[in-house]
């Protein structure tokens, strides 16, 4: 009897198949959905970012046309958080603050970032060197001028630019005193306004330049630092300085870049041309065109020029080994470089460690290394008692906006040098003022202050500060009239009178400010309060429309905001 076969266990295998086949399939929609959401995550973040923006950069303009400067200013620091790198927007922020006078840092570093987006315009060229012109850096000021082009120049806002240059260079060259009078006559046609002058000045500096003494080596200094050489005319200053009997390798070399910057296709083959020239020179002779290389940003260059005996062996090779990376911005290439422990370098431990800080706050996002390496600059400064380096490291960490590295290098520059403590408190104090902490302005105003005696100039201002934070007033003592200007001085009387509740004499001293231009933008929105406070609602209104209150101290933004 054959016993019959049943299909009864096949179904259920069928089914376990099948089961099986559904979850493959959801493993794959996973492994396809993963890398897609990495990849549109950030693009997202992107799209709404921009949105955003776009949005913010509308209604600040909306804003600025209606004059609400504090609510543009609103808009404005919203569409920079969501859009730092967009170019319309820093074009919009940069109108703002020319239009209100604001030329301080936040324009300085706007109309920067224009110009490595390479969306600057004539305009931003003249004004940033007119800001850099205000802060002292005439030299950058020139060099901006000089890059205009000769249509540029004819523009009212440039020959304004160039008159206010020529005054600043003016008056640092009666401090000098050393050019001969010749030489000075023409320099100074050469920055007259006047086209016809310029020339005339020009061509008496090129007739200088065929004597055989320093009048003709001073003419060939100015034209190669200042003038748009051509080919021909580079080629026969270069002949005249080599046949100088004083003849200078610096200002040969000042030629070359001047001859560089203005005809870059020339600059491969001119460079090669130079180290083939200089390539057996003796050492001594061979840093100074190093040290040009380094400027130039020519580290591979420099590299090829050296043995490795003379690069670990000679602090200026080294240093400007260094330098070549710096001036091209490649930071991986130099901490690489200064990542080796096995090897001894040359220069010391204050400068390696400022180098890699360089470095590390330009690579890492949180800047841990780099404020590790900060601080073991400074420490190693005041060991080897390097007040040298220690201002190196104040004014880039001020450059940096890294206040408080910026004011311990300070702090430590006067504790190893007294006699640097003033200078060195004014520029910790620029640095606080550009980070807009009140209790750190306050704080080294007050050591100016003490330095300087009660007859400083900074009485007023700690007298100020300590209103506006409303610290110790029962002791304050107001500056003499011989230190505050009347309305600057009626303005303090105010401002302690609304701290001790009387609103009388608030009201009286308010009046007597008759110059608001004795005040500076804080004080007047401090001044706006008051205004409002005792009822003078339309002046009130009408002052405030001018100020920016991003630009403020925290404090003196409390006394603005009711305003609107």
């Amino acid at each position: 009897m054959t016993t019959p076969t049943t299909d009864a266990p096949t179904q259920p295998a069928k089914l376990s198949i099948f089961r099986l086949s559904k979850l493959s399939w959801a493993l794959l929609l996973l492994l396809l959905f993963v890398p897609l959401a990495v990849y549109v995550a950030p693009m997202a973040k992107r799209l709404r970012n921009n949105y955003l923006g776009r949005a913010s950069l509308e209604r600040a303009k909306a804003f600025t046309a209606q004059k609400n400067w504090p609510k543009a200013g609103d808009e404005f620091h919203t569409a920079l958080l969501l859009l730092p790198n967009d170019s319309e927007v820093l074009r919009e922020l940069v109108n703002v603050l020319d239009a209100t006078k604001n030329h301080g840092l936040l324009v300085r570093n706007a109309l920067l970032s224009l110009r490595e987006l390479k969306s600057e315009k004539d305009t931003d060229t003249i004004l940033l060197a007119r800001i850099q012109l205000k802060e002292g850096e005439i030299g950058a000021a020139r060099e901006a001028y000089n890059a205009l082009s000769d249509t540029q120049r004819e523009t009212p806002l440039a020959i304004a630019l160039q008159q206010d240059i020529s005054m600043a260079e003016g008056n640092q060259a009666s401090l000098e005193g050393l050019m001969h009078p010749e030489v000075k006559e023409a320099i100074a046609l050469c920055r007259n306004p006047f086209a016809e002058l310029q020339d005339k000045g020009t061509q008496t500096l090129w007739a200088l330049t065929q004597t055989r003494d320093v009048k003709g080596l001073q003419a060939m200094h100015f034209l190669a630092s200042t003038a748009r050489l051509t080919e021909t005319q580079a080629d026969l200053l270069i002949q005249r300085l080599e046949a100088h009997p004083q003849k200078s390798l610096p200002v040969i070399l000042s030629v070359y870049s001047g001859y560089l910057r203005n005809h870059p296709a020339e600059r491969e083959k001119t460079l090669k041309s130079l180290v083939l020239k200089h390539r057996n020179t003796p050492l001594k002779e061979l840093r100074i065109f190093l040290e040009w290389l380094a400027l130039e940003g020519e580290s591979k260059l420099l590299r090829s020029m050296i043995s490795e005996e003379t690069l670990y062996g000679d602090p200026a090779v080294f240093t400007a080994y260094i330098e070549s990376f710096v001036t091209r911005a490649h930071w991986t290439e130099l901490l690489n470089l200064l990542s080796k422990p096995e090897l001894d370098y040359p220069i010391s431990p204050e400068s390696l460690a400022l180098f890699r800080a360089k470095a590390w706050i330009r690579l890492e996002p949180d800047g841990e290394k780099a404020m590790e390496q900060f601080h073991l600059a400074i420490d190693s400064s005041l060991a080897a008692q390097n007040t040298q380096i220690l201002q190196m490291i104040a004014k880039e960490a001020a450059e940096l906006s890294l206040s408080d590295i910026c004011e311990l290098a300070y702090s430590k520059l006067a504790e190893l040098k007294p006699t640097l403590a003033f200078s060195a408190l004014q520029k910790s104090l620029e640095a606080a003022i550009h980070q807009r902490d009140t209790s750190r302005i306050l704080r080294i105003v007050t050591q100016l202050t003490q330095l300087q005696g009660s007859s400083s100039a900074y009485a007023a201002q700690r007298c100020y500060l300590k209103l506006l934070q409303g610290s110790d007033i029962e002791t304050l003592t107001l500056p003499s009239a011989q230190q505050a200007e009347p309305s600057a001085l009626a303005f303090l009387q105010a401002l302690r009178a609304y701290r001790f509740f009387d609103q009388s004499s608030m009201k009286h001293h308010l009046a007597q400010v008759s110059d608001l231009n004795a005040l500076n933008d804080g004080q007047k929105a401090v001044y706006v309060g008051l205004l409002r406070d005792v009822g003078s609602e339309q002046k009130s209104e009408e002052i405030s429309k001018s100020i920016i209150p991003q630009l403020l101290l925290p404090e003196e933004q409390v006394f603005l905001k009711p305003a609107f």
